[in-house]
């Protein structure tokens, strides 16, 4: 939909309520114990980046399409429940294989007759529709087949069964579920997560009972359901309830959930804050598995392989949803371990084997590096015509060696737990005309500032926003979290509520999405914002560079610096000499064009030491602690290349007050140089950036002198700081160029006394 006109998003003045049944639960959103209950309410390389905020007078001939509605996807409005999916396909066809055909593979009717015979059993045991059930249960058919049992009649929640004890007794309790279900395997593990999430409860209920002098109080406890996998006698994902039903009579009926009724709960990473608890309907995550189905043209031919865990998202939707929506199936693997998974893409006959998967970045390089290593002949044997990748970004050149060594499209995406997915390119994109792109958008996009401005195309330049989206099967808020729900949730003029991603990007003139980083990831030097996949792009670029991540280090002077962790590739990684590398990376940074403060301060790190969440993302917000700590600066300082011998013999330590003053310098510098002409007036090109580039001369000319003032004449104390201050300042804000700056070092070096 073409938009003349800007659109300013607003807060809205009322939300979405959804509801459950009210039950005690014994913790509120910080952790803390609480024994009130509230329903849940809410509502190529790329080109050098511009993170700015356009004012309202850009020129109206830079305004293009704001919001990008996606074509109408060709999916059949019936489906959404997954009943309607496994029953649209043939009762023979096969849906669910293990790996290397171990069990008998699990047909369409199989599962339909699965799904309806627990819609009978799970009342039986106080379960009703929209009750929330945890499932913790090991990757692969079993929990799958458990999934789609517990998401057609409640409300499934899969957690981590790899997590430790203290993260799923918080997960539990933060859900706090009518019933946990898990594996006769598992059961030792899970039963005194149970047990100490009753304890808690019930504590918590005493003590606010005791407090409240009320005699009596009711308590509802979180019940453990134990499954036993029958997949070896019957058919892989089969399974059986070895726990005795509750007694009495249950006013539950035997019925399948509606399309509005809640069918998966997931946790947000929760790697800053506690985890967001996020609730999608039957219908969204139906009609999400049949937009990627589309957007991938699978057919049911089709065999998918699965290695991300079916916890997350990704797993349940790209892989298992999509696959059913398609009526073809998909080989669930129990994890990622590369020599299982390179070993099921060539097993069996050719017509069983993979002809796509959907996995992370992480998981595409360590099974390309595998098969390079260890089993080059699967290139030639495997029957692969694509490859998705989600989750995290892919860099441009990864891609391009993948697409090269498996000789198949890579097709990125874009997804996050609150909708999955929201871009995704077509199979048949054209890579070499949209480079780094996650694909054209599936939901209303729109890109905007940090006012709610929405922001304009331009074919000069990417102007860079932060990406909202609207559909109907966007969740519709967190769980028990208004303030979450305040802050990612406007409404824009035309009463459409957008959720605000928290990543930044842009659309290109062909509807193309990009990601430039998210929006908390920022690193902020001074007065400029980095983005840091624009740095990881140059970095990729280096031959020797096989991963890099970027973060920002804190720095007194600048507030961050950009600091960046690379794996070198195998062919360097030998007994090399880091500091000659480091210093080719380096000059590689320079040489790509990014300015002095976005060359990145290195750290070489192996893959296996990477911090990681639990689906294999990296975490870029756990790198700074990690690999740049001050004894780790100290360490890595040995093999940064070596300075000038001038600059060499060191200087003693420079106080705060000159350093806050050279910071407080260097804005006013920049404020002197930008002023009100920065933004594009009529009869200005926006290419015209004479000023920001004035502005970025003034900051290495203050650069400079900060090196000069520190280094080549070290300050041990400085007397008269406020003169020297005041001098300084008026010398350079007031004489712009290089006799201003000679003049300031006269007057700096004066000021200035050796210890």
């Amino acid at each position: 939909m073409d938009e003349e006109e800007e659109e300013t998003l607003v807060s809205p003045t009322t939300r979405y309520h959804l509801s459950r049944p009210a039950r005690v639960r014994p913790f509120d959103d910080s952790g803390r114990k609480d024994s009130s209950y509230s329903s849940y309410s809410g509502p190529k390389s790329a080109p050098a980046i511009i993170i700015t905020t356009i004012p309202t007078t850009i020129t109206t001939a830079l305004q293009r399409t704001v919001t990008h509605v996606p074509p109408p996807l060709p999916n059949d409005p019936k489906h959404t429940t997954i009943v309607s999916l496994l029953a649209a396909q043939p009762s023979s066809r096969v849906a669910f294989r293990s790996p290397l055909n171990t069990t008998k593979p699990a047909t369409y009717g199989n599962l339909l007759n699965l799904v309806t015979r627990n819609a009978a059993v799970l009342p039986r045991y106080d379960i009703a529709r929209n009750s929330t059930v945890v499932t913790i249960l090991p990757d692969g058919p079993l929990a799958a087949a458990a999934f789609l049992c517990v998401a057609s009649h409640a409300a499934a929640a899969p957690l981590n069964p790899s997590a430790p004890h203290a993260e799923l007794v918080d997960a539990v309790a933060q859900l706090f579920p009518k019933a946990v279900l898990t594996s006769k395997e598992l059961w030792p593990t899970v039963a005194p997560v149970v047990e100490e999430v009753n304890r808690l409860a019930l504590e918590a209920t005493t003590s606010t009972n005791t407090n409240n002098n009320t005699a009596a109080f009711s308590f509802c406890t979180v019940d453990l359901l134990v499954v036993e996998d029958t997949s070896v006698q019957k058919f892989a994902g089969a399974f059986e309830f070895v726990t005795t039903p509750c007694h009495g009579q249950h006013s539950h009926t035997h019925t399948h959930g509606t399309p509005s009724d809640l069918a998966l709960i997931l946790r947000t990473s929760g790697s800053t804050s506690r985890p967001k608890v996020v609730p999608l309907t039957l219908s969204s995550i139906v009609r999400n598995g049949c937009a990627i189905a589309s957007a991938l043209r699978l057919t049911a031919d089709d065999v998918a392989i699965n290695a991300m865990p079916l916890f997350h998202v990704g797993g349940i939707s790209a892989s298992v949803l999509a696959t059913l929506a398609a009526g073809a199936s998909v080989i669930l693997m129990s994890g990622f371990k590369p020599a299982e998974f390179a070993n099921a893409l060539v097993a069996g006959s050719p017509i069983t084997r993979p002809t796509w998967y959907s996995a992370v970045p992480t998981i595409h390089l360590a099974l390309m590096q595998y098969v390079q290593g260890s089993q080059p002949d699967i290139v030639a044997n495997h029957r692969l015509r694509f490859i998705r990748s989600g989750a995290a970004s892919l860099s441009v050149e990864s891609a391009q060696q993948l697409r090269e060594f498996w000789n198949v499209p890579v097709v990125p995406s874009y997804s996050m737990t609150e909708q999955m997915p929201i871009s995704q390119c077509p199979v048949e994109y054209d890579f070499a005309t949209h480079p780094g792109t996650v694909g054209l958008p599936i939901v209303n996009v729109k890109i905007v500032d940090d006012n709610g401005t929405a922001l304009p195309r331009s074919d000069a330049y990417p102007i860079i926003g932060e990406i909202c989206i609207s559909s109907p099967d966007v969740m519709k808020g967190y769980v028990d979290n208004d303030d979450a729900n305040r802050e990612a949730f406007f409404t824009s003029k035309r009463n459409d509520t957008y959720f605000r991603t928290g990543d930044l990007g842009y659309v290109d003139s062909d509807g193309f999405l990009y990601l430039a980083g998210r929006k908390k990831e920022l690193i902020k030097v001074g007065g400029e914002q980095v983005s840091p996949f624009e740095v990881e792009e140059a970095l990729h670029r280096h031959p020797a560079v096989h991963i890099a991540l970027t973060c920002g280090i804190p720095n007194d002077l600048l507030g961050e610096v950009v600091g960046a962790v690379v794996v070198l590739s195998p062919s360097t990684a030998g007994d090399c000499d880091h500091r000659e590398i480091l210093a080719s990376i380096k000059q590689h940074c320079v040489n790509e064009g990014l300015p002095p403060f976005k060359v990145p301060r290195l750290a070489v790190a192996r893959e296996e030491e990477l911090p990681r969440g639990p689906t294999r993302k990296f975490l870029r917000n756990k790198l700074a602690e990690t690999f740049f700590s001050t004894a780790r600066e100290a360490a890595d300082a040995k093999t940064q290349p070596p300075s000038d011998s001038k600059n060499a013999a060191g200087g003693a330590k420079v106080s705060d007050a000159t350093l806050g003053i050279r910071f407080i310098l260097a804005l006013i510098v920049c404020l002197n140089h930008i002023g009100d002409h920065a933004w594009p007036h009529e009869g200005r090109s926006v290419n015209d950036h004479d000023r920001w580039s004035a502005a970025v001369t003034s900051m290495r000319v203050v650069g400079d002198l900060i090196d000069h003032t520190s280094s080549s004449k070290p300050l041990g104390r400085v007397r008269g700081v406020n003169v020297w201050r005041r001098v300084l300042a008026q010398r350079v804000c007031g004489v712009h160029g290089s006799r201003g700056v000679e003049s300031a070092r006269e007057h700096v070096d004066a000021s200035s006394v050796r210890t």
